[in-house]
């Protein structure tokens, strides 16, 4: 088999080529832009710059949880003292001698209609004395009281 010298110089050129074309590619897939270099690390620090505000914000919020925890247990403690003072005052209404209060209850509206009777006696007399001539009422401060005494029997 015989080469031809063109044919050997096409496969060099062929070579050369493919080869130079490997190695631009190489170098140029390895080179990152330094534009891009620098985006990349600006984009980092405000990553880095957002976690700490997010990072400080969960620890607002945390200490703002606890606050609420804390005063939240405050508050049940609180209302448990408030529920304990009601039964207490629960207890002594039901210890209270129910049937001796409504017999105190009784024997006051007894009374009661006890004077409401003397009172009745009391006006049913007056009516009747007002008339007799015996009842002397002044009417007016400036005329001198004038008694006069009629007798029935005369």
């Amino acid at each position: 088999m015989h080469i031809s010298a063109n044919a050997i110089q096409d496969i060099i050129i062929a070579v050369g080529l493919i080869g130079g074309s490997w190695g631009v590619y190489k170098a140029n897939k390895s080179k990152i832009p330094a534009q891009t270099i620098k985006n990349l690390e600006d984009s980092n620090a405000s990553y880095e710059t957002l976690d700490k505000t997010r990072q400080a914000e969960i620890k607002d919020l945390n200490d703002k949880l606890d606050k609420a925890l804390k005063a939240h247990a405050d508050d049940r403690l609180e209302f448990a003292k408030e529920l304990a003072d009601l039964n207490g005052q629960v207890k002594v209404y039901k210890e209270l001698p129910l049937q001796e209060l409504a017999a105190g209850i009784r024997d006051l509206a007894s009374g009661q209609n006890e004077i409401i009777k003397a009172l009745q006696a009391s006006a049913s007399i007056a009516k009747d004395a007002q008339h007799d001539g015996g009842l002397l009422v002044q009417t007016k401060d400036v005329n001198p009281l004038k008694v006069e005494i009629n007798r029935e029997d005369k």
